[in-house]
Formats: structure tokens, sequence, C-alpha cells
């Protein structure tokens, strides 16, 4: 009866551990539609980042958006290591299958349509696991990373 009930708790929970893949996948698609938002577009310190993004990260790109000087500021968006953004990339999100790595996992992402090369980003995105959600750590391009020093 006790592993029965365990087993009632249990399975539950790892239901609602989103995957890595899913969870960075969703994230893009998001991102990509609000960066696309006439009215409002969402920037790389957002509060609504909450969601998607842990906690110290987050906290770092608000005091580098809020403090920043000539060596914190960046020419291209955190998330996406790009200036512009193309319409469509919010239905061109491709996620690899993550891999481990210290601390967490990491996915490989592209954004962008293969028929427009200059407008594709590659990216490398960590992840870890915070109850029950998957949270991005840390995003660098192929050749490049933003170092969120303060």
């Amino acid at each position: 009866m006790r592993i029965l009930l365990l087993l009632c708790i249990i399975f539950p929970l790892i239901g609602c551990a989103s995957s890595p893949e899913k969870q960075t996948k969703a994230f893009y698609e998001w991102y990509t539609t609000q960066l696309n938002n006439p009215v409002k577009p969402i920037f790389f310190a957002a509060p609504e980042l909450d969601r998607w993004v842990e906690h110290s990260t987050l906290t770092r790109l608000n005091y580098i958006y809020r403090h920043g000087d000539e060596s914190t500021t960046w020419d291209a968006d955190y998330f996406t290591y790009s200036q512009d953004v193309s319409e469509k990339w919010q239905q061109n999100v491709i996620v690899s299958p993550a891999w481990h790595v210290p601390g967490g996992v990491a996915v490989n992402v592209m954004l962008g349509a293969w028929n427009e090369p200059q407008m594709q980003s590659w990216l490398i995105v960590y992840l870890v696991q915070q109850n029950s959600t998957w949270k991005i750590t840390r995003v660098k391009a192929i050749d490049y990373e933003q170092y969120l020093n303060y």
C-alpha cells in the first residue's frame, strides 16, 4: 500500500518536468514573438523572463541593463546574439537533443529559415532544472560569448 501511494506521488511529479529541449523551443518561440511585437517588444532583462531564465542569470542581466558601462553593454540581444530579428524565427526554432554538462544540460539552437542564411542564429543554450522546470543559465553563440560579469 505504501509503494502504491509513493508511486501515485512520484509519477505526477515526473510528468511535470518538461524536457530541456521542449522548454528551450517554447522559450524561443515565445521570445522571438515578443521581440517582434510592434507595440512593446521585450528586452533581454525583462521581468517576464523569470518563467524561463534562472534567477541569478536574470539578476545579472538586470544589473548589466541598469548599470552597464562600455565594457558590459552589448551590440546584440543576449538570447539571440543578433541585432535584427526575423519574423520567420518563431516558426523556425530547431533544438538539438540535450547533452549533459557540469551542473545541467546544453542544447544547440538554430533560429531562422534555411532559405534565409543571413538571418540565421546558431546558439548553445545551457539549462539547469529548478522545481521541475528547466531554466536557462547561459547562452552563447557558436564562436562568441557575451559574459555576464559585473
